[in-house]
C-alpha cells in the first residue's frame, strides 16, 4: 500500500476472487466457534478432491493483478458471503479511485448483497440464469446488436433487482452457439437411438426428427 502513495497503479477495475486449496490429516479439534480462525472443514472441491477438508483463500486485485488485500475462509464458507465480506474491507483498507468498478463472478449476485452494495457502487458480474427475471429475459426474442468483433452481439435492457436499478448485458456468442448446437446434436443422437432400439426389436422402424 506505501506504493500506491507514489506510483499510481490504477484502481479502477477491482477484481475479486476465491479458491481453495485441499489438505492432509484429520484436523478433527480446529478452532471453536468462539474464535476469529477459521476451520479446516469440508467445502465445495474444486479441485475434486471431495475426500479432503480445505480452506478457502479470497484475493482482491487491481486490473493490473496487483494483489490490494487477502483473507483466509473456512473451508465452508459461501462465496456468496465471502465475496461481499472483501469488498467492503478493502474499502475500509485502502483509498480507491471515485470512478470504479468491482469485477465479481455470480455467487455476489443474490437480493442481500446487491441491497449492500446500494445504488452508488458499480460492478460487473454474470447474473445466475436461475433467476426468474434471468431466465425470462433469455427466453425472450431479443433484437442483438452486431459488436465491432463479428463473432460477438449484444442484447442491453433494464432491469430491477434487489430494488437497485440495473442494466443487463446478454452476450451472443459464435463460439458458444457452435458449442450449443453440437451438445443438442449430440443428445438427439442419443435420444434417438435409445428411442429406436426397443422398436427394432420388435421389428418395427421408427424415424425420428432432431
Amino acid at each position: 500500500m506505501q506504493i500506491m502513495k507514489t506510483h499510481p497503479l490504477g484502481t479502477q477495475l477491482i477484481h475479486v476472487d476465491t479458491t481453495n486449496f485441499s489438505v492432509h490429516g484429520k484436523y478433527e479439534n480446529d478452532a471453536p466457534d468462539s474464535t476469529d480462525s477459521i476451520r479446516i472443514t469440508f467445502g465445495h472441491a474444486k479441485d475434486g478432491r471431495t475426500d479432503l477438508k480445505r480452506f478457502v483463500l479470497g484475493l482482491v486485485t487491481n486490473q493490473f493483478g496487483l494483489p490490494f488485500f487477502t483473507e483466509a475462509f473456512s473451508g465452508n464458507e459461501s462465496d456468496k458471503k465471502s465475496l461481499i465480506k472483501m469488498i467492503q474491507k478493502t474499502q475500509q483498507a485502502i483509498n480507491l479511485d471515485d470512478n470504479r468498478y468491482w469485477i465479481v463472478d455470480s455467487a455476489l449476485y443474490t437480493e442481500d448483497n446487491i441491497k449492500l452494495l446500494g445504488t452508488d457502487m458499480q460492478w460487473i458480474t454474470r447474473a445466475p440464469e436461475t433467476l426468474d427475471d434471468i431466465e425470462r429475459l433469455l427466453d425472450a426474442e431479443l433484437d442483438f446488436t452486431q459488436g465491432t468483433d463479428p463473432r460477438y452481439a449484444f442484447h442491453v435492457s433494464d432491469l430491477n433487482y434487489g430494488g437497485v436499478p440495473q442494466r443487463a448485458v446478454v452476450v451472443w456468442s459464435e463460439e458458444k452457439q457452435k458449442r450449443d448446437e453440437q451438445t443438442f446434436e449430440g443428445r438427439s443422437k442419443r435420444r434417438r437411438y435409445w428411442l429406436k432400439r426397443p422398436h427394432e426389436a420388435h421389428g418395427h422402424k421408427v424415424r425420428m426428427c432432431p
